[in-house]
């Protein structure tokens, strides 16, 4: 539930104008932000590098209570995604997991949760995402991470050594709560 400080919410747009809402938005001085992927995309006669969004008809902003009939009222803005009538928030770290994945240009891919196979919640144990929690999906003999945006019904997947990986039980899960 939002509240007088800003959060991130997920705004859902219209087909193809998530660049044109976000620019919109910080024209109306809105955080927002559009996480870019570069593809290689093939025209009809010839390749070319293109940047699409990494999730597509979603952009995330950071508002408060006050801006969420200005947000609702952008141009190309459908809604923002909530329950009950509320707008669901996005935890900060999770925005901030999505940037670093992509500041670091590892290979990723977005998911529907539904098309991935249920493993062992995990937790990454060191490096710059150290308590990280997410699912680990074992493809062959590679492990792939997963982190749940659960707002989005989507999971963020890369690939992660399986030794910076720790299988959270229930014993160890009440080791590190607070």
């Amino acid at each position: 539930m939002l509240n007088e400080e800003p959060q991130w919410v997920a705004v859902y747009v219209e087909p193809r104008a998530e660049k044109q809402v976000a620019l919109r938005l910080s024209n109306q001085k809105i955080e927002n932000y559009l996480p870019l992927v570069r593809r290689l995309t093939k025209w009809s006669d010839r390749l070319k590098m293109t940047e699409k969004p990494l999730f597509p008809g979603y952009l995330f902003a950071k508002i408060t209570k006050r801006d969420v009939v200005r947000v609702r009222d952008t141009k190309g803005a459908v809604f923002i995604i909530g329950w009950n009538r509320q707008p669901a928030v996005i935890p900060e770290n999770e925005i901030a997991f999505v940037r670093a994945m992509l500041a670091q240009e590892r290979e990723v891919e977005v998911r529907n949760e539904n098309e991935l196979h249920k493993g062992a919640r995990v937790r990454i144990k060191a490096g710059e995402f150290q308590n990280l929690e997410g699912t680990l999906v074992s493809e062959g003999d590679k492990s792939k991470f997963v982190l749940k945006i659960a707002v989005l019904n989507t999971c963020f997947v890369t690939t992660i050594d399986k030794d910076l990986l720790q299988v959270l039980t229930p014993e160890t899960m009440k080791k590190t709560q607070p």
